[in-house]
């Protein structure tokens, strides 16, 4: 086996220099467009001192210049670049979320034979047991799957696959699939429109996720019967998607922490925060598609968010819908694919709002 590959699963680059040349490069540095066969020059900012000696030196992979440390390995150099504690942070996190999906998606699919077996019991609590355990599953599965979009936006890992969609049509699918549900919470979500089609360049995936966490927050801090209102009108350059609710609204000084991570003193935090990051990924993911987020809240007076995107043009219509995947525990090789497996989108970003009954699996 070769050793160098070992390397490939270290988090920061490391590559090896032979005779001017990058002989070797891990996975993390081939991220960031390094290549094999290239000039060590194109890399490093100063070339590496003749004696052969451990040196430090800087080196500049996509754009990114960083400090790094060389040392004499296999006839070459080995030079390992130096990860910053945010980065490593970064790192640790993703790991954690990854790890933790692992044992979720085998409790999902244990759970497929167990369930008959319980709901035959003759205590009828064993029914609504049965719906509280699947839904603190999909709310361990939301969690997880918003640490890992924080790791990887954080990184710089979170790409948009951009194609133009139409708003209207996506906003008018996820009414229809999180009307009914946020009714059994006793929420109701009214949904306003243009007449006609406006399209906007986004990742269908990422922006009904962003759109989602949005409703859910709404909805969670609103009263029962409350109502949560969005809409969609024309700027004159943009599409403006607005998320009004009537709750809680916030003080000053929420809102200017509002689009801050993990800065809540623990014992002063609401419980229905959850993990605290819906806003602030809605937020990213507006800014990766070259939009923006505005936040206006009064407490008392309930909350409004604005979403602007940049318009597209119908002329390019190739979009990936996100199919709507079954309420039943997936195939665990699907599941692990894909960040919401084949669970619906709404069941798993809503879980923290929605009651139990609705993830009784006796209704599936």
């Amino acid at each position: 086996m070769d050793m160098l590959h070992l390397f490939d699963a270290v988090a920061q680059p490391v590559f090896l220099v032979r005779d001017g040349l990058v002989t070797f490069c891990n996975d993390a540095a081939k991220k960031l467009l390094m290549e094999e066969s290239s000039p060590a020059s194109d890399y490093l900012q100063s070339p590496l001192a003749p004696d052969g000696g451990q040196q430090s030196v800087s080196v500049c992979i996509g754009k990114q210049t960083m400090h790094a440390v060389a040392q004499p390995y296999d006839g070459g150099m080995l030079v390992v670049v130096e990860q910053s504690p945010a980065a490593a942070d970064n790192f640790a996190l993703l790991n954690t979320a990854q790890a933790l999906r692992g044992p979720l998606s085998l409790i999902f699919a244990a759970t497929d034979p167990l369930i008959p077996l319980l709901q035959s019991a003759e205590d009828p609590s064993v029914r609504r047991y049965t719906g509280v355990i699947h839904r603190s599953l999909y709310q361990l599965l939301r969690a997880t799957e918003m640490l890992e979009l924080y790791a990887q936006a954080e990184s710089g890992d979170l790409t948009p696959l951009v194609s133009c969609v139409d708003l209207c049509e996506l906003l008018t699918e996820l009414y229809q699939h999180a009307k009914p549900l946020l009714q059994t919470a006793q929420k109701n979500l009214t949904l306003s429109v243009p007449s006609g089609a406006l399209y906007a360049p986004i990742d269908r995936r990422l922006m009904q996720k962003a759109l989602l966490f949005l409703i859910s927050n709404a909805a969670k801090f609103s009263p029962p019967d409350g109502e949560v209102r969005v809409r969609l009108t024309r700027g004159s350059r943009t599409a403006v998607i607005r998320i009004e609710d009537d709750g809680d609204g916030m003080s000053s000084g929420e809102l200017s922490t509002a689009f801050s991570h993990f800065s809540d003193v623990p014992h002063l935090r609401d419980p229905r925060d959850g993990v605290g990051l819906g806003l602030l990924l809605a937020e990213t993911i507006l800014r990766l598609h070259n939009g923006r987020l505005l936040l206006q809240s009064t407490p008392a007076n309930g909350t409004s968010v604005t979403c602007e995107l940049p318009l597209g043009s119908k002329t390019d219509r190739r979009e990936k819908k996100d199919p709507i995947g079954m309420l039943r525990s997936p195939n665990i090789s699907k599941y692990l694919e894909r960040p919401s497996g084949g669970f619906k989108t709404e069941l798993v970003a809503l879980s923290d709002v929605l009651p139990s009954s609705v993830y009784d699996p006796g209704s599936f």
